[in-house]
């Protein structure tokens, strides 16, 4: 049987730290019926001059303006051949048998996409292990945006990326596709490595990011409010508003001290789960898990209300619902074509 043709698609933009060994690790694959496109999207660190020290028939290099994570996805859709394309962002490895492994998932024809694993190159760093620890040791609802491949047929028939979209454009196109009655499997053998954040300031700031590209999906996909996240957002709120009603009574303490505890509390379950499934340390998982989840869910808020007072000024619009785009993704929108 022939394997298929796989179109590896890397979006670049400023990933100098790591973007070689991304490409490097492609091109060293023990499978030998692929293409690379490499989609600089506007570096100004220097990550294009690394890209162009590569040689190889098998690789594209695409050069553009700054324009987004999304467009710079779509570019490198655009130029590709395969049947299956592989989304990796600038800053993963993917192991060594990576594409092989993707080819053995597409062997069933109603499986549309296929996520794979993400773990941290730093994982020596506290912040960082405790965030792969979080992202693997739960079953998850969409596959990661950076280590994630889609027949073709998929990204013909969604449109490809929102390209209004700079975060949380990935797993929109996940849901747009498995609502369109494509099927989706995970594969824990298709790894690749990413540089996870190593310190809480970079960790709030994607974390912030990652908030605005939430509400956004939000805005398209309105079951991903599910009550637990409601609840989430709830209990958040509490504990951040409950520091300023010590300003009117210093004895309102008790409310914040009781705040923090329920929301430091309620993570636990999740610790001793990912302890018992992990070789993770007692400190990750009951210490570092519970913490970085509620800074997570603090910066998730945060972006809320930041793109709601955007809105309610009118320098921001909402994003129009997919329920409400399916009959223009499939009757007016032209697929994404190939060069």
């Amino acid at each position: 049987m022939q394997e298929p043709y796989i179109s590896v698609v890397v979006a670049c933009y400023n990933k100098r730290a790591v973007i070689g060994e991304c490409i490097r690790a492609v091109l060293s694959q023990n499978y030998r019926n692929y293409e690379l496109i490499v989609v600089d999207d506007g570096s100004t660190d220097g990550s294009i001059e690394t890209v162009k020290k590569f040689n190889s028939g098998q690789m594209k290099i695409i050069q553009t303006e700054h324009q987004g994570v999304s467009a710079a996805k779509n570019t490198g859709i655009k130029h590709s051949k395969g049947n299956i394309v592989l989304f990796l962002d600038g800053d993963c490895i993917l192991d060594g048998d990576g594409l092989k492994e993707l080819s053995k998932s597409f062997s069933n024809p109603k499986i549309g996409c296929v996520g794979g694993k993400l773990l941290a190159i730093n994982g020596q760093s506290l912040i960082a292990k405790t965030v792969e620890l979080i992202q693997n040791g739960v079953e998850r609802k969409w596959p990661f945006g950076a280590n994630v491949a889609y027949r073709r047929e998929v990204l013909e028939k969604t449109g490809g990326f929102d390209e209004r979209m700079e975060a949380g454009e990935d797993v929109d196109l996940f849901l747009r596709a498995v609502k369109l009655g494509f099927g989706y499997v995970f594969n824990p053998k298709l790894k690749a490595k990413t540089l996870n954040p190593s310190a809480l300031t970079g960790f709030f700031r994607q974390r912030l990011r990652w908030g605005s590209g939430f509400v956004n999906l939000y805005e398209k996909h309105r079951d991903v409010l599910t009550f637990k996240v409601k609840r989430c957002f709830l209990l958040t709120a509490a504990l951040i508003f409950s520091p300023f009603l010590m300003l009117l009574d210093w004895r309102f303490i008790w409310l914040f001290l009781v705040m923090f505890a329920v929301n430091f509390l309620r993570f636990i379950p999740l610790s001793i789960r990912l302890y018992r499934n992990n070789s993770g340390s007692i400190l990750s998982a009951f210490l570092a898990v519970p913490f970085l989840k509620i800074v997570n869910a603090i910066a998730y808020l945060l972006s809320l209300i930041y793109l709601k007072i955007l809105e309610f000024a009118g320098k921001r619009h909402r994003l129009e619902p997919f329920s409400c785009q399916l009959e223009k993704s499939l009757d007016m929108k032209p697929p994404l074509k190939t060069r």
